[in-house]
């Protein structure tokens, strides 16, 4: 009781101070905006040819889409920089707002094992700690930390959104360097690592009530306190008129297992999730952030009947997912839709469903899918 109480006040005292900062009064975002994800490939590709980037980026504005949003790094964790400025500078002579899609924690090839996040498997009778595949670097680190900062801090655009911010899922992060932070930051060595987190056996529903390991709940809040606090940092890196928006799993119940809590302090959530502990309520980031960009599992599947037919919950649809959100989405965050043009389903069809959830709208994987004229008129008609 005295540790649980003493874990606690480290909590209010260290990360619960983040929270009582003063809000920064930054510009309004645009309303329904429609922004494309240009990836690392697509400019590297048919944007790299100044004739066919202007003839997209026009395409694009004539069909509706108001922001041009930029991966600023690649898949191997190198800076797009050389591609990218090009293609900004010629959005921005066009009349076209431009943004900094982040992805988060990319290692490079470099990276060595320590840097990097170590997954469990439970293993007949017990858990094995390998590093993920494929690989990411891990928040718990200060290296991985102090580069996103660094890298959010050089960026000029406008509008500034991070994807991938937090951890895997709850067994990951558990490598050595989670282990030391985990046990810094609780005062509490653990004797069987990872089993006394994540229990042994584990649960038999994931991370179901029974099962967990005595040291749950602190390890579910450490986690909460170790992303607030580099979220914190993040939004301290941009410029004060700038705005911040982050990329996050829909529908609620999967993010709280990467460690992040988007719920208002006054969520009812706990009835839902007995597996976070009552003091999970306090870990709230929702007011460093200007809006939530909600990505739907299964952007094929618009209505809630349809998800149902196949056997999917019915919050894996658009408009099941764009409810379900809208049930923990506090009124000072702005929702938009992330949706992505598959090849599973009509993507335009998927486009018009998230443009009529009335938030604003962020559409990737459409390289390759705007090859003739009536590819350009389904988007128009789909943004209407």
């Amino acid at each position: 009781m005295i540790r649980s109480l003493l874990i606690l006040l480290t909590f209010v005292l260290l990360g619960g101070c983040a929270h009582r900062e003063p809000p920064v009064v930054r510009p309004a975002l645009p309303q329904r905006p429609v922004a494309v994800w240009i990836d690392s490939d697509w400019m590297r590709s048919e944007l790299a040819d100044p004739a066919k980037a202007e003839a997209t980026l026009r395409g694009l504005a004539d069909a509706g889409v108001t922001i041009i949003g930029i991966e600023t790094l690649d898949w191997n964790g190198a800076p797009t920089a050389a591609v990218a400025d090009p293609i900004r500078d010629l959005a921005q002579r066009l009349g076209l707002r431009t943004a900094a899609i982040v992805p988060c924690f990319t290692p490079t090839p470099t990276d060595g094992r320590e840097l990097l996040v170590h997954s469990a498997q439970w293993r007949s009778d017990r858990w094995e700690v390998t590093p993920l595949a494929p690989p990411r670097l891990s928040p718990v680190t200060d290296e991985a930390r102090e580069r996103l900062v660094a890298h959010v801090a050089a960026l000029r655009d406008p509008l500034v959104i991070l994807s991938g911010f937090g951890f895997e899922d709850m067994a990951a992060d558990v490598g050595p360097a989670a282990q030391r932070s985990f046990e810094s930051w609780s005062a509490r060595a653990a004797r069987d690592w990872p089993a006394e987190v994540l229990g042994a056996p584990p649960p038999r529903l994931p991370w179901g009530p029974e099962g967990r390991g005595p040291l749950w709940d602190s390890w579910t809040l450490w986690r909460a306190d170790l992303l607030s606090r580099l979220l914190l940092r993040v939004r301290g890196a941009l410029p004060p008129t700038a705005n911040l928006l982050v990329v996050v799993d829909a529908p609620y119940q999967v993010h709280q297992r990467q460690g992040v809590n988007w719920a208002p302090p006054t969520s009812a959530m706990l009835a839902d999730y007995p597996w976070l502990p009552p003091q999970y309520l306090s870990t709230s980031v929702t007011h460093l952030v200007d809006g939530l960009v909600l990505a739907y599992w299964r952007p094929d599947l618009v209505k809630r009947e349809e998800a149902m037919a196949q056997d999917y919950a019915w919050w894996a649809s658009i408009e099941g997912s764009a409810s379900a959100a809208a049930g923990f989405m506090p009124e000072s965050v702005r929702s938009w839709a992330l949706i992505v043009a598959d090849e599973r389903g009509d993507w335009a069809r998927a486009i018009s469903a998230g443009r009529r959830t009335g938030g604003g709208l962020l559409i990737v994987g459409l390289r390759g899918k705007l090859v003739g004229g009536a590819d350009w008129e389904r988007l128009r008609a789909s943004l209407r």
